[in-house]
């Protein structure tokens, strides 16, 4: 996903700036399933209800604050700049993933 917004940061012609789009959507998609699946299979049955009602939660309140605060920084600094920050996060959240210990356990057969 990074990449895809560091390919868009450069502005290229529109286009190209689809082709991207079209191609970090196609790459990015088949995660969703794979985190539902983790979570429900990680998850003891009688708290799956509250944890995945909260992480809806988390989610339905985050997509309209990180809207507000992407209009806030586009307007801040401009389309450019505000591409580079976003793809300089999502590289630098992507890159930290094998430090943390529970992604590591993934790969143990609890799956």
């Amino acid at each position: 996903m990074g990449l895809g917004y560091a390919a868009m940061a450069a502005l290229p012609p529109w286009p190209l700036m689809l082709l991207v789009s079209f191609l970090q959507g196609i790459s990015t998609g088949p995660i969703n399933p794979l985190i539902n699946t983790v979570l429900q299979r990680r998850t003891p049955d009688d708290m799956r209800g509250r944890v995945l009602g909260l992480l809806t939660g988390l989610g339905l309140c985050a997509a309209p604050a990180g809207l507000l605060g992407a209009g806030l920084l586009l307007d801040a600094v401009g389309l450019q700049t505000s591409l580079v920050t976003v793809a300089a996060c999502v590289l630098a959240i992507g890159l930290s993933t094998p430090f943390f210990s529970a992604l590591r356990e993934l790969d143990q057969a609890k799956i």
